[in-house]
């Protein structure tokens, strides 16, 4: 997996960073990668279907899907 970096700009933005979609159908795969992430530092919003996710678009504002 990539690491991805944060701008000065993300980091300020506190509440775990910057935010991150993650999208997968497989719970224990989605928890692992979210738990990854969220140690790495970044916030997680978790989906467990495209349309879910789709749905979570609405109302965030992610930088990364």
């Amino acid at each position: 997996m990539t690491r991805l970096s944060m701008t000065a700009s993300e980091q300020a933005e506190g509440a775990g960073g910057p935010r991150i979609l993650l999208v997968d159908d497989e719970p224990r795969i989605r928890d692992f990668i979210s738990r990854a992430l969220e140690t790495a530092g970044y916030a997680v919003d978790a989906a467990c279907s495209g349309a879910e996710g789709l749905r979570s678009l609405c109302g965030t504002t992610s930088g990364c899907i």
